[in-house]
């Protein structure tokens, strides 16, 4: 891998972390998380009064999550160049760098559809919201 490569995928893991900050924390405003007392009906009803916010928190936490790719395949590269004809560990790094990313996008994938129609059933959306 060349060092531009190495210099992009660096970058991209501080990307990573301001734009699915922003998605978190700036649109849907996650912090602090919801609290696990609040019923189906008042779950439902932040989700309908914040649609819009949380549903444009979430596109960017989900773009986010793919910037987190290119600082996997970076350290991967970085990790296979120190094996030296090996690669188990830099397999096992990429492999585990993947599922990481993904743990980054499901949530926003399963906020996003109690977003999406916050006129259905209230216990849709808090068990969407509790798995998120």
């Amino acid at each position: 891998m060349n060092v531009n490569s190495r210099v992009i995928g660096v970058w991209s893991a501080a990307a990573f972390f301001v734009v699915w900050a922003v998605g978190y924390m700036g649109f849907a405003q996650w912090v602090p998380p919801l609290s696990p007392s609040l019923t189906a009906q008042q779950v439902a009803q932040l989700f309908h009064e914040r649609s819009v916010p949380i549903r444009v928190g979430m596109v960017l936490m989900s773009l986010g999550a793919v910037l987190y790719l290119p600082w996997t395949v970076t350290l991967s590269s970085l990790i296979k160049d120190i094996e030296g004809k090996s690669f188990f560990w830099a397999a096992t790094q990429l492999a585990a760098g993947i599922v990481s990313m993904l743990t980054f996008m499901l949530p926003a994938f399963l906020w996003t559809a109690a977003a999406f129609r916050p006129e259905r059933n209230p216990e849709i959306t808090q068990a969407l919201s509790d798995l998120g």
